[in-house]
């Protein structure tokens, strides 16, 4: 019986078969050789094991992808946070040794000529934390670790005063600051001057029993008071 060439489906003699080796393609034929299909029979291929490789592979990156993204979103926000310690820290350091400078009397309303460089750094010594009004000035006026000379503007003291009384009996209060102006690095004292903050809204929504005072705003008119006396390049 003529037999099949299981390398290039040639149809091959008996004798060629006994040989071992097909006379067209030189595979060798072992068991592997199959009976040709009789005169007029169907022949089809034998089937073959599809491979699931690439559907996994599909799969693999559809679940690698999101785990990737948020690794990197993960890292991205832990450098951030770092930064921004570092950042915290620096001001701390560089305010911090400032505030028992003699700056001298406190002049009266904080109006005329105050020399202010472009570059501010506001340091609310009251509380030792970063004052608000850092963050409503101008990006390219806020001082940073790289800037090598800016203005410190140090809270140095709050003086509360009590204008009137709500409804529930909670206290209005209008809250002056008392500021201090040093050059850095030099560490040169600009004197001490006074900003008077907003009075208090008229009507408060909150629970009639919370008789906590309300203090009018003093970020906005420390951050004008800033703006107002304009700025003056490093190093004057």
């Amino acid at each position: 019986m003529a037999v099949h060439c299981p390398h290039c489906q040639l149809l091959l003699t008996n004798e060629e078969a006994t040989t071992g080796k097909c006379p067209s393609c030189q595979g060798i034929i072992g068991t592997h050789a199959t009976a040709a299909a009789p005169p007029g029979a169907w022949s089809s291929p034998a089937p073959r094991r599809r491979s699931s490789s690439g559907l996994g592979c599909l799969i693999a990156v559809i679940i690698a992808v999101p785990v990737v993204l948020s690794l990197l979103c993960l890292g991205g926000g832990i450098w951030l946070l770092v930064l921004n310690l570092n950042e915290t820290a620096w001001q701390k350091n560089t305010a911090e040794g400032l505030k028992k400078l003699p700056f001298g009397g406190p002049a009266e309303g904080g109006f005329g000529k105050v020399p202010i460089r472009d570059k501010v750094l506001v340091w609310d010594c009251t509380n030792s934390t970063l004052s608000a009004a850092q963050s409503l000035l101008r990006a390219d006026r806020r001082a940073t670790k790289v800037d090598d000379a800016f203005t410190v503007i140090l809270i140095l003291h709050n003086n509360d005063k009590v204008i009137d009384n709500y409804s529930n009996g909670a206290q209005a209060i209008q809250r002056t600051l008392t500021i201090g102006v040093v050059d850095f690095p030099e560490k040169k004292t600009r004197g001490s001057f006074q900003v008077a903050g907003e009075v208090p809204p008229l009507m408060v929504q909150r629970n009639a029993t919370d008789r906590s005072p309300i203090i009018g705003d003093t970020t906005g008119p420390l951050k004008t008071w800033i703006e107002s006396k304009g700025g003056r390049p490093h190093g004057q």
